[in-house]
């Protein structure tokens, strides 16, 4: 009896110190584990914010884009507006001398 007793009383130690043992390791892993989940965490959040302004200057790229294509066809519009005048008048002056040459005539 004395000698199961002992026999018991050293594997209940040996349980505990491999309980002891495994929940070391289990806190090890655990803590290894919340360490690179916060590490990635972060470098997601860091790679997120900089993909965001990116974005943001894309944006601000294709703005200044379309308003200097607005800009350069409002100029190109008066341009041709002008150049168009220009024609007409020389048609209407073409017109007016040929209509008096024919009324001289």
């Amino acid at each position: 009896l004395m000698h199961h007793r002992q026999l018991l009383d050293e594997l209940k130690l040996e349980y505990e110190e491999h309980a002891e043992t495994v929940r070391a390791e289990w806190n090890l892993d655990r803590k290894a584990s919340m360490e690179e989940y916060n590490r990635l965490k972060q470098q997601f959040d860091k790679l997120r914010l900089i993909q965001f302004e990116d974005k943001q200057q894309l944006l601000r790229e294709q703005r200044e884009v379309v308003k200097a294509l607005q800009t350069q066809f409002e100029e190109y519009r008066q341009t041709a507006e002008y150049l168009f005048k220009i024609e007409a008048r020389k048609l209407e002056d073409k017109l007016r001398a040929q209509t008096e040459k024919y009324e001289e005539e």
